[in-house]
């Protein structure tokens, strides 16, 4: 009789640790999903922020350019007025 008592417990046992690992599975797949989202979603603004950035520096890149050639043009003054380069 006293070993089906113990069959029992440890039955009992056993049946609440699979429940216990079971709920710990489940969150763990939670979890999982919503890293892999957040990482997705990282990747993107990622992305987005990349080509941001690429058309900041063209543009910046075009201002240089549209400076030196500014610069080139206009690189003296007589009487307080700037005179185009080359002086025809």
């Amino acid at each position: 009789m006293w070993v089906l008592c113990l069959f029992d417990v440890c039955q009992r046992c056993v049946c609440v640790q699979v429940k216990r690992l079971e709920v710990l599975l489940t969150k763990c797949k939670e979890t999982i999903k919503a890293n892999k989202e957040r990482t997705q979603q990282l990747v993107s603004d990622k992305e987005t922020t990349q080509k941001q950035l690429e058309l900041l520096t063209q543009e910046h890149d075009l201002l240089k350019v549209t400076c030196v050639i500014f610069l080139l043009c206009f690189t003296f003054r007589v009487g307080g007025v700037f005179h185009y380069w080359p002086h025809y």
